[in-house]
């Protein structure tokens, strides 16, 4: 069994909570996949790693910096127009290429009031969404977050056979946990808190067919890191019309960045 917490914009940058017990005690952390609307905390912050609004890349890259397992989740808001392409939106808020740990999940407890048949439709096409998001991201099929109190109130007791990540903060850490139940959020406080399978975290090999430049290759070696996933040379042109390459790869302890843009090459991670 893995123990870890849920964060979302509310907690706000890395900054603000890297040095409590409850992240530091945390072996995986599911992040929810969010640009947050005003006014709500992280609306007017630009992700120094996404480019979107909010905290999504920055949690996840910092996590991932501090040796976490990483995971995402998207709320789902029952009877959007197109609720399939909301929940991949909140999903694509994890950085291009960042090598998840975990399934995603959809967060499925909107109590706003409509018919339980537009709910359940609701939730069907959101883990359409987001099974085919995760077969874009080599990752296992999707699971919902719900508990008893909302599919017994607003569900009407249905609930589809997917992988559940159930709160029940009556029961014990981990004591419900089974292969229909596999992770269990059990307490609220300081922070919402959740143990897992121990099959819920995905094993990664490393790719020994990545083979970074030799200032790339250097600078993971310096760190005892090895080359992961998503390795790829793009050109920038910076703002006195130069052109540069950019080299970019995750490996194991985060992701490593390399460019010429000063005349030299200068390398960096992990970020």
């Amino acid at each position: 069994m893995r123990t870890g917490s849920d964060i979302s914009n509310l907690q706000g940058p890395p900054s603000q909570y890297r040095n409590t017990d409850w992240y530091r005690n945390s072996e995986f952390i599911l992040i929810q996949g969010i640009q947050p609307p005003y006014p709500y905390l992280g609306w007017n912050h630009t992700d120094a790693v996404t480019g979107l609004k909010g905290y999504t890349g920055e949690q996840m890259t910092a996590a991932r910096e501090d040796g976490k397992k990483v995971g995402v989740y998207a709320f789902l808001w029952n009877g959007l127009a197109n609720v399939q392409a909301d929940i991949l939106a909140r999903l694509n808020c994890t950085p291009k290429g960042f090598p998840l740990d975990m399934r995603p999940y959809v967060d499925v407890e909107d109590v706003t009031k409509m018919a339980v048949t537009t709910r359940r439709t609701s939730v069907t096409n959101a883990r359409a969404a987001a099974d085919y998001w995760a077969s874009l991201n080599a990752l296992p099929q999707s699971g919902g977050y719900t508990g008893t109190w909302y599919v017994s109130g607003y569900l009407a007791g249905w609930w589809p056979d997917w992988p559940s990540w159930w709160a029940d903060y009556s029961s014990p850490a981990g004591s419900i946990l089974s292969p229909a139940r596999v992770i269990h959020q059990y307490t609220s406080s300081p922070i919402d808190s959740d143990a897992a399978l121990d099959q819920e975290i995905i094993t990664r090999s490393v790719n020994m067919a990545i083979k970074p430049a030799e200032g790339m290759a250097a600078q993971m070696a310096a760190k005892g890191d090895t080359p992961l996933f998503g390795h790829s040379f793009h050109d920038e042109t910076d703002d006195d019309g130069k052109t540069y390459t950019v080299e970019q790869c995750w490996g194991t302890q985060g992701m490593y960045v390399s460019s010429n843009s000063s005349g030299s090459w200068i390398n960096a991670g992990p970020l």
